[in-house]
């Protein structure tokens, strides 16, 4: 019993049952991802935030962790017919949402007809721990992620040792990929470089190049217009490029 139920006050008999009601409310818990579904992309989760229970013969409080969360759908940011994704590993910390009402048509019919229709919920439950969407991504002061750039955009490993870092100043905008390797799987790649495009590194290209510039090779000009030294005629050899 809420010692406040012995009180003689109709304003604190309201806050104790105000509480209660609270209490069976669900509005977001922190989670641990316990396993990812590519196919259906739902994951199940385990809140890491315990509820105290009252025992009702002893009235001792005791704190009982939550059961686990199952078919929680897994939120990848995207719009107009983009997606960006990224591996979901058990341990990754998450928020899960609850909504205000049951999700259970919604999530096995959508809104796909036309014109639009609305689907009724199988349930009148409200705030559910069934009617959770898990926001992968919430980091604790424990797993806070290093070295975040406070200048630029990043898309980014934990480490930082890869990225594709963007960033703007003065209206001049700069791509930065940091990696040990950097593969482009492309039927025509075309670089449109006003003034230099210029590579610091060994490159393995396997098609054809085609450049309407110039281009250089340790300083040396391989374009149509570029000649060699020690150039005679027969079977020797031409020299350097000039």
């Amino acid at each position: 019993m809420d010692r406040r139920e012995r009180f003689e006050s109709l304003q604190e008999l309201l806050i104790a049952a105000l509480d209660g009601r609270q209490r069976e409310l669900w509005t977001a818990l922190p989670c641990l991802i316990e396993s990812f579904d590519p196919v259906a992309l739902t994951c199940t989760a385990q809140p890491t935030i315990p509820v105290p229970l009252e025992d009702p013969i002893t009235g001792l409080t005791k704190w009982v962790t939550l059961p686990l969360l199952r078919d929680v759908p897994v939120h990848f940011p995207n719009g107009g017919g983009y997606t960006l994704t990224f591996p979901v590993a058990k341990g990754d910390e998450a928020l899960v949402i609850f909504a205000s009402r049951c999700v259970d048509s919604w999530w096995y019919y959508g809104n796909t007809t036309t014109p639009f229709s609305v689907v009724n919920p199988t349930e009148l439950r409200m705030h559910d721990l069934s009617d959770g969407f898990a926001f992968v991504g919430i980091r604790s002061q424990a797993r806070k992620l290093p070295n975040v750039s406070t200048t630029s955009t990043q898309l980014r490993s934990e480490t930082g040792n890869t990225l594709i870092d963007l960033t703007e100043a003065s209206g001049v905008g700069t791509v930065t990929v940091t990696s040990i390797n950097v593969v482009l799987n492309t039927t025509n790649t075309t670089v449109n470089a006003s003034t230099l495009f210029k590579v610091n590194g060994p490159i393995n290209l396997n098609g054809n190049v085609v450049s309407t510039g110039t281009f250089q090779n340790n300083g040396h000009s391989i374009g149509s217009n570029h000649v060699h030294s020690g150039v005679t005629s027969g079977s020797n050899n031409t020299g350097t490029p000039t």
